[in-house]
């Protein structure tokens, strides 16, 4: 059974879609996360839940990028949810061999960003 704990300090997180400046080339969408450095550097991620509106892309490299600061994991969206307080994302971990997991709810939806 997993425990909450409070372990991550999270400095900024958000949900972002970038569009590619090159015709026809497919926009994705990203979750942001950037952790404090103090809260970070001796704690690694073995899991992340986006709940409601968005989830994660199966991708091969996931487990790695859980392990850096800050985490820049694609997302898809499946459905379009004006009311943002209810995005939220779980983090898990272990910690002296025991399963915790961390909510974050009120993540941001910015604006997209377009890229050359």
């Amino acid at each position: 059974m997993k425990t909450r704990l409070e372990l991550f300090e999270i400095k900024e997180a958000f949900i972002q879609k970038e569009v590619p400046g090159v015709q026809d080339a497919k926009a994705n969408y990203y979750l942001m996360i950037k952790i404090s450095n103090e809260s970070f550097s001796n704690q690694s991620i073995d899991k992340i839940v986006v709940k409601r509106g968005y989830k994660i892309v199966k991708s091969e490299d996931i487990s790695n990028q859980l392990k850096y600061n800050p985490l820049k994991i694609k997302v898809q969206p499946f459905f379009i949810d004006d009311d943002k307080s209810t995005l939220k994302v779980i983090l898990t971990f272990t910690k002296e061999n025991k399963e915790y997991y961390q909510i974050f709810e009120n993540i941001l939806v910015k604006e997209p960003i377009y890229l050359p």
